[in-house]
């Protein structure tokens, strides 16, 4: 937080974001498992959001609630991809981020292997994280420029990452699903 200091005070970082990050590693400690939705997007707004304020905050736009709100959501989203690519990781470190009441809801009783249940809790926590990437789109107008598209890149990155478990089958278990470095040209392209 020291060498942070004149970054903080030229930008007038807020302390909040810095505070929850500190917060979500403590969280990490003594939470293993989420019961519902409400308390894993609670944990994102620990994990994940503070980074997208901070990058705000450098761009001097921590200020606009329209796009604070949009930078959480693909914050969150961008949290979200990254569980669903994860869960036998997280499962042998003792974490479980699918919410419980969702693989009740799902019937799924079996995280370390294959099956039915788990891919369509996979698919439905996909549509959500899907839901919350789109805000990139928001960013990339409000932002604009060479900025504004490369912010929007991450939002993309998630999308992509998204795509690339469903044309896997959402087999999380052979390999880690994720974008080549080919498809994500692509999408830098495109944007």
């Amino acid at each position: 937080m020291r060498v942070l200091q004149p970054t903080i005070r030229e930008f007038d970082l807020p302390r909040q974001p810095f505070l929850r990050l500190i917060e979500c590693n403590r969280i990490d400690q003594r939470k293993h498992e989420y019961e519902t939705w409400d308390e894993l997007l609670w944990y994102c707004d620990h994990s994940a959001d503070p980074v997208g304020r901070l990058v705000l905050g450098l761009l001097r736009l921590a200020r606009e609630d329209e796009l604070v709100a949009a930078s959480d959501d693909v914050c969150t989203g961008l949290q979200l991809v990254n569980f669903l690519q994860d869960v036998p990781r997280d499962l042998a470190l003792g974490r479980i981020y699918l919410p419980a009441e969702d693989r009740r809801r799902f019937e799924v009783s079996v995280l370390d292997r294959p099956n039915a249940p788990l891919t369509a809790l996979l698919r439905f926590e996909a549509e959500r994280a899907r839901g919350l990437l789109g805000a990139g789109r928001t960013l990339r107008e409000w932002i604009g420029g060479r900025v504004g598209r490369a912010v929007g890149l991450f939002a993309r990155g998630g999308l992509a990452a998204i795509d690339v478990l469903e044309e896997a089958g959402w087999d999380i278990f052979t390999q880690r699903p994720r974008p080549s470095r080919l498809r994500l040209a692509r999408e830098a392209l495109r944007a």
